[in-house]
């Protein structure tokens, strides 16, 4: 039977394992939609090269955003690793718990703003998805 802590880490691994999923999903989609775009663009060239070039760039934000949170999260962590454990036993009580919240308030600033570029990722990419669609509707020969 596993310990409290063993679920605990458990937990934690799947959780990563989802987000980083998502990510990889919405990086995934985004390079699809500009490879769609550029195919339709290349058989239509009616299409306004500024309208492609908005795709493009609401193609690559989003992609450029989830990136920086993959570096966030590897930074995280390598942080962790560097943690002087000698440091840590130095410390008296006091000034253990006040290193610890300011380990925890960093930990959540950088979560919100995680989230805050997964949610925009999110928006851009389905605005895109609607813009690409709505292009492909609008163009002659749709049937």
């Amino acid at each position: 039977m596993l310990s409290l802590e063993e679920l605990e880490q458990m937990q934690t691994d799947r959780l990563i394992n989802s987000i980083f999923s998502l990510w990889n999903s919405l990086i995934t989609l985004n390079g699809l939609i500009i490879g769609a775009i550029s195919i339709l663009f290349s058989l239509n060239s009616n299409i306004d090269k500024t309208v492609v070039l908005i795709i493009y760039l609401m193609g690559f934000l989003p992609i450029i955003l989830l990136i920086w949170n993959y570096f966030v999260i590897r930074g995280f962590y390598s942080s962790i690793e560097k943690i002087d454990k000698k440091q840590i036993n130095n410390l008296t009580d006091k000034e253990y718990e006040v290193e610890k919240q300011k380990g925890i308030n960093e930990a959540i600033n950088k979560r919100k703003r995680i989230k805050i570029r997964e949610v925009l990722s999110i928006v851009f990419t389905f605005a895109n998805i609607i813009f690409v669609f709505i292009i492909i509707t609008q163009s002659k020969g749709y049937s």
